[in-house]
């Protein structure tokens, strides 16, 4: 019996310990997510800035 509950608590400490690394793992996934998000945010906001300039310059050569 004793043999039982020491094999029943080694098992619910893996499977704890292995929910918290599926978290960790999914924090770090939805991290690099966000960084990517926010990274493609600025070149989009970069890329019409310059699109504006260019138009600016454009309309002042006619």
């Amino acid at each position: 019996m004793a043999i039982a509950i020491a094999g029943s608590e080694i098992r619910t400490t893996d499977l704890l310990a292995a929910k918290a690394e599926l978290k960790r793992q999914q924090e770090s996934k939805k991290l690099k997510i966000e960084d990517k998000v926010l990274s493609l945010l600025l070149d989009y906001e970069a890329a019409n800035r310059k699109r504006d300039l260019l138009t600016f310059q454009l309309e002042t050569l006619e």
